[in-house]
């Protein structure tokens, strides 16, 4: 009786071993999931603020000689 007491015992702890580490394998699943998904998303505010920055680049290139040409449009307007 003891003998199968034990083997019960045995069962029932490799039982909770096992519910533990797919517990334990579930939560990496869901931090490398959330980690995954962090990532992306701070890739794409990367990504948008580069293209940002290279949107406003672009135009502050073309201000100069926006202003240059309406300058010279309103001198030749008022002559």
């Amino acid at each position: 009786m003891s003998r199968s007491f034990v083997s019960l015992s045995a069962v029932i702890q490799d039982a909770n071993l096992l519910d533990a580490n797919l517990l334990d394998a579930n939560l990496l699943d869901a931090n490398l999931l959330d980690a995954n998904l962090l990532d992306a998303n701070l890739l794409d505010a990367n990504n948008a603020g580069h293209f940002t920055s290279v949107a406003t680049k672009q135009a502050t290139r073309l201000i100069p000689g926006w202003a240059a040409a309406t300058e010279r449009a309103t001198a030749r307007s008022i002559q």
